[in-house]
Formats: structure tokens, C-alpha cells, sequence
């Protein structure tokens, strides 16, 4: 295949590597044969503008997707016999031209992979190290037999082990990621399916989104907000047990918990039940907001969920325990849950969190919660999972 001329495509850079992470813009030569030979034969010819080896590309069969416009043809990178982690080149083909016209590399470079050093951890002293980290009650087993690869951090890559555990109370599947040089965990994920319900909530307040909606009427008593004043938003990271239980927050604590076979929590504010999906909401939503700074893994703040009494007391107050790790909401007055601005502020700005080292990142979690309570929610994806030390 010929050679593209180097003004005709375009590159996103990487962050870490001095390589392309993308090229773009262009269509090559039409191609001949299968797609997987289409894509090996534009990889070969452009393997001096991508950076990579193309060796430890080729060793095994790359995955194909067919797709009804294009053809995804996916090269898992492997060095000394093992596979890097998360490091692939993506070539896609057009269906009907057979050009190639879009290539995705997370491929590490070739003085990378000869830098990484050996594992001194062995297999047995892995898994006890992933079965003590994820224990707590009911039993735990390890799930298949562990995996030693390479994981990249950054611009370095590690030997890391990759131990799944099974654990029965609370039920999880844990996938730890140990270092293989030092016996740490690098890296620990529950890998059950999250579901995602659906919740009613106010932005912050009921005013805010109906503009014209007068809280009191003329004889001075309260009116009920109108439909344009709440918001219906995802509810995210269930666990899926018919009530408001999730990886993040739970409110465990509250009496009379809102259940839902279908996961529809969507309830107005005259109903019981409401407090308790907005306090979830906002919570969660902050915990993760925190979570996409890059305190994931072993940096991580909140190894629990926030436990959270939507309903704690009749006193006009709010508080967060920090030896409990509870939030507790008042109904006095006005109902503190059911306010957006004051569950995001509680679950961020009330609780004390040593693992921030700054108080910059104090003051930005304080933007945030003050921002966020005032804007509609982004589209949430259970694929996106931020973590500081990806590959790119």
C-alpha cells in the first residue's frame, strides 16, 4: 500500500508517549483481501509515523468487528509473551471502499517496552495480597487463573498481575491489578454491571428551573411545584437490590426507604421518598466529580459509600460524621435534601478529606458543588472509568 503524503491526514498527539495516539483525515489506497490484511499491509507502511514495533502487533490474530459502515481491525500489542495492557491499534476500514481511514494507537513504543522491568512477585503472593484487600464479609475465591502482564503508568510499564475474586457478602467481582514488583495493588474495580435508575430531582431548587413559580400564594401558603421545576436525571452505579444502594452512596441509613422493582425512582416532592433520591443523586454525582480529578484505585477517598439519612432530624440542619462517614439531612424548615446546592456542598465541601493534598483542590471541589448544582447533569456512561495512570 502506497505511503500517505504527510500533509494529507492529521495527528492528535499522545500525552505520554511522543507518538500519535491518532491519525485521521485522510483515505488510503483502495485494499485488497481481507480486512485484516488491509490493515497489516497500512501498518506496515506507515509503522515509521505511528512509532510503534510491529512485531509484538502481529503475533496473534487481531479481533475484527463488522459494522454495517466499517470494519474495525483491533492488534493487541504483547512483549516477552505477554500482553500490554489496554495497548492496541485500531485500524478502520470502509466497508464498501476498503480505505482506510481512521487508525487509534495506544500502543507503547518499542524504548518503552524495553525499559520495563521483570516481576519479583510471584502468583501465590498476588492473589493473598488481592483476596486481603477485597475481604470483608462472606467468602472470597478467585475466579480463573491469574494473568501476568504489563500495565502501563504513564510513560512506564509495569509487571502487574491481574487477579479476578469472586466475593459473596456484599456480592462483588473484584479485578485487581497487583505489581508484580512490589506486591501492592496498582489497580481494583468491581466488575459487575452497574445499573442505571431513574430519579426526579430539583436543580437546585424548584425556583430555578420555573422561573414564574411563586412559592406562596396569595393567603400565604405554600404551593406545590410544577412540572417544569424538577429535572429527571440518571441514577447511577445500583447495585440493582430495588432500592437506592450503589458503589458511591447509599441510603441505608434513612427509615421507610423508596423501593422499586423497576428501578424508576422518579417521585414529586409531595411524596415520601423524594429527599431520599436527591440526596442520592447529588451524592453520588460528587463523589464522582471527585473521582475524575484521579483519586481512583489506590488513591481513592471514599472506599465505601457514603451512608445517608435523608430524613435524620426535625432540626433545621445538616451534618457529616466523619468517624461514621454518614451525612444526615434535617427537615426542619426547609427540607435539606431536597435542595441540590446544599447535598452537593455537604458530601464535598463537609467532608474532611486528608487524601487531597491541597487546598487548591479544596477550593476547585467548592466550585464544583456550587456549579453543578445549578446546571443540568452530562450524559452518564458506565464505560467511563477515569483513572490517572491509563495508558494515554
Amino acid at each position: 500500500m502506497r505511503k500517505l503524503d504527510r500533509r494529507s491526514y492529521k495527528v492528535v498527539p499522545g500525552r505520554y508517549y511522543q507518538t500519535p495516539k491518532e491519525l485521521w483525515g485522510f483515505r488510503s489506497d483502495r485494499g485488497e483481501g481481507p480486512p485484516a490484511r488491509i490493515a497489516r499491509a497500512f501498518l506496515e507502511a506507515h509503522a515509521h509515523v505511528l512509532g510503534i514495533d510491529l512485531d509484538p502487533l502481529f503475533r496473534k490474530k487481531p479481533r475484527i468487528v463488522h459494522g454495517l459502515g466499517a470494519d474495525d481491525v483491533i492488534f493487541q500489542q504483547r512483549w516477552k509473551r505477554r500482553r500490554v495492557h489496554r495497548a492496541y491499534v485500531t485500524v478502520h476500514i470502509g466497508t464498501k471502499d476498503r480505505r482506510v481511514y481512521l487508525v487509534k494507537s495506544r500502543a507503547a513504543p518499542e524504548d518503552v517496552l524495553r525499559a520495563a522491568p521483570d516481576e519479583r512477585i510471584g502468583e501465590a503472593r498476588a492473589v493473598r495480597s488481592a483476596l486481603a484487600r477485597v475481604r470483608r464479609r462472606g467468602l472470597t475465591r478467585v475466579v480463573g487463573r491469574p494473568e501476568l502482564l504489563w500495565y502501563p503508568a504513564k510513560r512506564l510499564l509495569h509487571p502487574a498481575w491481574r487477579v479476578r475474586v469472586h466475593r459473596t457478602t456484599p456480592r462483588a467481582e473484584y479485578i485487581v491489578y497487583v505489581n508484580a514488583e512490589t506486591g501492592s495493588i496498582i489497580q481494583l474495580y468491581d466488575n459487575l454491571a452497574a445499573l442505571t435508575g431513574r430519579g426526579r430531582v430539583f436543580m437546585p431548587n424548584p425556583m430555578a428551573r420555573d422561573r414564574r413559580f411563586e412559592p406562596l400564594d396569595e393567603d400565604g401558603d405554600v404551593r406545590r411545584p410544577t412540572p417544569k421545576a424538577y429535572l429527571d436525571v440518571p441514577l447511577t452505579s445500583l447495585t440493582g437490590n430495588r432500592v437506592l444502594d450503589g458503589a458511591r452512596a447509599t441510603t441505608r441509613l434513612t427509615r421507610q426507604r423508596l423501593q422499586k422493582a423497576d428501578h424508576d425512582f422518579r417521585v414529586n416532592c409531595s411524596r415520601a421518598g423524594f429527599e431520599e433520591v436527591s440526596a442520592y443523586y447529588h451524592v453520588d454525582r460528587a463523589i464522582a466529580y471527585v473521582e475524575s480529578l484521579g483519586y481512583t484505585g489506590t488513591r481513592r477517598i471514599f472506599t465505601s459509600p457514603i451512608e445517608i439519612n435523608a430524613r435524620g432530624t426535625r432540626q433545621d440542619n445538616s451534618w457529616y460524621s466523619p468517624g461514621e462517614r454518614t451525612l444526615t439531612f434535617g427537615l426542619g424548615d426547609v427540607d435539606d435534601a431536597e435542595d441540590g446546592e446544599t447535598s452537593c456542598t455537604s458530601s464535598v465541601t463537609h467532608c474532611r478529606m486528608p487524601s487531597v493534598p491541597t487546598s487548591g483542590s479544596h477550593r476547585r471541589l467548592r466550585r464544583w458543588a456550587r456549579a453543578s448544582a445549578t446546571t443540568s447533569p452530562a450524559p452518564s456512561s458506565s464505560a467511563r472509568n477515569p483513572n490517572p495512570t491509563d495508558l494515554r
